[in-house]
């Protein structure tokens, strides 16, 4: 399980392989762990199909995730709150 335990300083916590309460703050751990499995899949749509379907804005932030994860925090936080 995942947890936001504070969304205003992007701390969140999960249960680590051996059984210990992780931080991770900034979902740096979490980004890096779907970072390469989320680009390969991108890379795979967008050349299979028509790209002028593609919402580019959206792609981009895909293929930077491991620059820059503040909307994937942002949207992150907002489904764990709910």
């Amino acid at each position: 399980m995942y947890l936001c335990t504070d969304s205003s300083r992007g701390t969140y916590r999960f249960m680590g392989n051996d059984g210990e309460i992780v931080k991770d703050t900034g979902a740096i751990k979490l980004t890096k762990a779907i970072y390469k499995p989320i680009k390969d899949k991108t890379n795979q749509i967008t050349t299979s199909i028509d790209c002028d379907n593609i919402d580019s804005d959206k792609c981009l932030a895909i293929m930077s995730l491991d620059n820059d994860n503040t909307e994937f925090r942002s949207r992150l936080s907002e489904k764990l709150q709910s």
